[in-house]
Formats: structure tokens, sequence, C-alpha cells
């Protein structure tokens, strides 16, 4: 393992691979959102790349506590997104399918970050 693996372990984690892989297909799906509905939009990019950049964050800290508090603060956010995505779905601007496909996702994002969490712990 190089030196900048070692540095950026994080993106080696599966749980970070997949809120990249998933911020980048909800984006792609919702970049073309009417302009009236734009700050729903917003809060939903911004809660979504939330959960990728706390976990990075976290890994750039030093101690386990706060790996540990960014972790959560990651896993806050995903539920932040489906919050959005519920209204979204609510506003027909996401289908039904997508709506479910997302939420089955960040469910396991989530359950995937509360792992990690307890792994820190003795």
């Amino acid at each position: 393992m190089s030196d900048d693996d070692e540095l950026f372990r994080f993106e080696h984690l599966d749980v970070y691979k997949r809120s990249i892989k998933l911020s980048i297909e909800i984006i792609k799906k919702t970049v073309q959102i009417p302009t009236s509905y734009r700050r729903i939009h917003d809060q939903l990019v911004g809660s979504l790349t939330s959960i990728p950049l706390n976990i990075a964050e976290g890994f750039g800290r030093k101690s386990v506590k706060k790996i540990q508090q960014f972790i959560f603060i990651a896993r806050g956010s995903a539920f932040e997104t489906v919050a959005n995505l519920c209204i979204l779905n609510g506003l027909s601007l996401i289908s039904d399918d997508d709506y479910a496909s997302y939420h089955q996702e960040l469910s396991e994002i989530s359950r995937m970050l509360t792992g990690l969490h307890h792994s820190f712990n003795p």
C-alpha cells in the first residue's frame, strides 16, 4: 500500500464508494428539476454529498472520537436525504421506483455507517 493509499484510506471503504456512486446517480437523475423546485434540489444535493464528504473528513481527524462523530454526521445526512427524496417523490419529481431504489440504498449505507462507527469501539 502506498503512502497515498494509507493517507486516504477512506477511499477503500465500501460505504464511501457506495455513497459516491449514489450521489452521482441521484444528481444526474435530478439535474433537470424545474427552477421553481431548485431549493429542494439544492437541499438534496447538500445532504447527499454530505455523506461521503463527512466520511472523508472524519478520516482526516486524528482521534477515534472525531472519526466516529463525522461518521454519525454522515449517517444523519443519509436520513436527511431520505426526507428530501420523499418530498421530491411527493411532488412527482422522482418516480416511485427511483424513490424505492434510493431508499433501499440509503438504508444499507446507514447500516454500514453504524457498523463502521461500532468498529472503532474497543
